[in-house]
């Protein structure tokens, strides 16, 4: 289509798209086993776009250089066929394409309906070992991925999500850049930073959540905020915790840090060491369900539940919030006592040091993990537990569980000083981190049994390791408050690639009509073995035209061509058509229908014979050279316009003379 063709072309961006397909990119996304490279920040370059300024520039991030990058272009409504196929650039960070509005086929596709786009990241080598792929800028690691004091870490995972990609980081420190090159001051609160590790907006003010004006953080302390977590049921929900005592509040962000509210209030409910209080310090929180579903997880440091106050708490609280969103004023109830032991197999001990708490992140896990930071010669004492939990959010049981041994130097330990907990069960991975550790230990576990799979260093400098979280690909990123850091480690999976559907949709809106109908195609009668073409005229009003021509629901013909030709016709061509008309837009034509006679020959009232009888049958129908006949005339099985030229005439006649033989059968070929 030229230019002045693709004038008035407007292509609009919805973001959401219904359940069923949000569902089914997020099935899409998950089947990737084992992937590193992956796209995230799918974009289109306007809501409302007019192809004759230009085509559509279509955008997305890559978290480290890909091998090869494929753009596909598909109805929303039928996944599975691809319309257009665009090569992508591979770069780390930002790259953008450019879409004509054009299918493989180099036609205008049809403005009615809704698209979407799927971006295929490969990488066909891929890693061996955990693999440090931090972006460098002139040989450092990036300015945008160091923090004076970075805490929690979380990725929103979720591909359906319009956040998918974003990784979110709590920092304590509101003064100070981090002491590495090229790093920012960003101060106290929420930061939202691409699956490239660059700063939401480029730079660390648009990087920083907006709502962080409501925190009553300390500006004094580098441990407020503390540890941050994604609603495994809602991914555009944050929960933030506050360690440092005399700020122990909660709170509930929205998934662009526009909106924050304190869920836990320590002006209204606490904290308290007593009962009378309905929180004390929430050391970490998760969030699980929706609407009245929606239940808050915390491990407290001090709270007391039951009877017995067990000295350091930690227990693990569940409060029922549902659609309270703000200042909830109710008891929670206790799940599991941070000094009871849990009789059975395994036998747990008490995790009274419980330092992070997490889920397995699939939509309904009924599992619960929780890491336990002990620094003391104990034994007995839980490193990392992973519980089952019924339908009501009570522990039915540990499924597994790691001990910390009877020894203070975590040299060789695998378990020692467990101070921060990520989980990956679409992987079956989990990672612990361990503080005070000189190397910034990060050990991999098996989710199904918690044995060990591995463990790798991070830095030279792990005395205050605080964060960890998978992103959708398997990715595992790490802060580190001891040297200032976060970074992100591809896992051990060798060549791999990763899809990523757009989670909103692409509409094209006309400033025409469509296409008009100036002529139906009409019907027609034929002699088996005929050929026999249908016509349709039709204005586009300025753009090309394609004609899709069906029989009953069977595309039989796609095309540029206003002419559909079956020869010969044969019985089993007789039936009723359509052709459906594309410009901008598209428009269908009446029902059109092919009969078939067996024969021609013009053996009208049916007796075997061509006399006299047939001829007054045929008469009515005659008209003048060049006269058109009637649609009835035309379309008569038998046919009598044998030459098919629109009229009955004396060319016509003259066939039907050379059939008439009285009371004698006529020769089959006498019309040929």
């Amino acid at each position: 289509m030229n230019a002045s063709r693709l004038a008035g072309v407007r292509l609009c961006l919805r973001a959401g798209g219904s359940a069923a397909f949000a569902a089914a990119a997020l099935l899409a996304t998950q089947q990737e086993a084992r992937a590193n490279v992956y796209a995230a920040h799918l974009s289109a370059s306007a809501t409302n776009w007019n192809f004759s300024n230009g085509p559509l520039s279509i955008s997305y991030r890559l978290n480290e250089p890909a091998t090869s990058v494929t753009v596909q272009i598909y109805r929303a409504s039928d996944p599975n066929t691809v319309i257009k196929t665009l090569v992508g650039t591979t770069a780390y960070g930002l790259n953008t394409i450019q879409w004509d509005g054009t299918d493989d086929n180099g036609i205008q596709v049809p403005a009615a309906g809704d698209y979407k786009f799927r971006v295929i990241a490969e990488d066909s080598v891929g890693h061996a070992t955990w693999t440090n792929i931090t972006p460098l800028v002139e040989g450092n690691e990036i300015g945008d991925a160091q923090f004076y004091a970075p805490q929690g870490i979380a990725v929103n995972r979720d591909p359906s999500s319009p956040y998918f990609g974003y990784v979110y980081i709590s920092s304590g420190e509101s003064n100070l850049a981090s002491t590495n090159p090229g790093a920012s001051a960003v101060g106290d609160g929420l930061f939202i930073l691409h699956n490239d590790l660059s700063f939401r907006g480029g730079s660390a003010a648009t990087a920083a959540a907006a709502a962080n004006a409501f925190l009553a953080t300390s500006s004094s302390s580098n441990l407020s905020p503390w540890k941050i977590n994604i609603n495994q049921d809602n991914p555009d929900e944050i929960v933030m915790t506050d360690f440092l005592d005399n700020f122990e509040d909660v709170y509930i962000f929205n998934g662009d840090g526009t909106e924050v509210r304190r869920i836990l209030n320590r002006e209204t409910s606490g904290p308290t060491t007593g009962e009378n209080y309905n929180h004390s310090n929430a050391i970490s929180a998760a969030l699980t369900g929706v609407g009245e579903n929606r239940k808050l997880w915390v491990i407290d440091e001090d709270k007391d539940i039951g009877a017995a106050r067990v000295t350091g708490g930690f227990d693990l609280i569940r409060f029922d919030i549902g659609t309270t969103l703000e200042n909830y004023m109710l008891q929670g109830v206790e799940v599991k006592n941070g000094g009871a032991t849990t009789p059975g197999t395994p036998f747990v001990t008490n995790f009274y040091t419980g330092r992070d708490l997490q889920f397995g992140r699939l939509t309904g896990t009924s599992r619960v993990y929780i890491a336990c930071r002990r620094a003391n010669n104990a034994n007995g004492n839980i490193a990392v537990v992973c519980y089952t939990l019924d339908e009501n959010g009570i522990v039915n049981g540990a499924v597994w569980v790691t001990e910390n041994p009877a020894v203070s130097n975590a040299i060789g330990v695998p378990w020692m000083y467990s101070s921060t907990l990520a989980i990956d069960e679409a992987h079956n991975r989990g990672a612990v981190g361990r503080d005070l550790d000189a190397g910034a230990r990060v050990v991999i576990f098996d989710t199904n049994d918690g044995s060990v799979l591995t463990s790798f260093t991070t830095s030279s400098n792990g005395s205050s390791f605080r964060g960890l979280d998978f992103d959708a690909a398997g990715n595992l990123y790490t802060s580190n408050q001891s040297d200032e850091h976060v970074r992100v480690w591809s896992p051990p999976d060798g060549p791999n690639s990763f899809t990523t559907d757009y989670y909103g949709t692409l509409s094209l809106n006309c400033p025409v009509p469509p296409p008009t109908i100036l002529e139906q195609p009409g019907n027609i009668g034929k002699c088996a073995g005929q050929s026999a073409t249908f016509t349709v005229v039709a204005d586009g009003h300025g753009f090309d035209l394609t004609y899709t021509w069906r029989r009953g629901t069977t595309v039989l013909a796609s095309g540029p061509s206003n002419t559909y030709t079956i020869d010969p016709v044969g019985p089993g061509d007789a039936g009723t058509y359509t052709v459906t008309i594309t410009g901008c837009g598209s428009t269908e034509s009446a029902p059109f229908t092919l009969s078939v006679s067996p024969s021609c020959l013009p053996d009208y009232t049916g007796d075997g014979l061509v006399n006299s009888a047939d001829f007054n049958v045929w008469l009515p129908c005659a008209t003048r050279d060049k006269v058109p006949a009637t649609p009835e005339c035309l379309n008569s099985s038998p046919p009598k316009d044998f030459d098919g030229d629109g009229d009955i005439d004396l060319d016509d006649f003259a066939k039907l003379q050379r059939c008439m033989a009285g009371n004698v059968p006529p020769n089959p070929n006498c019309v040929d």
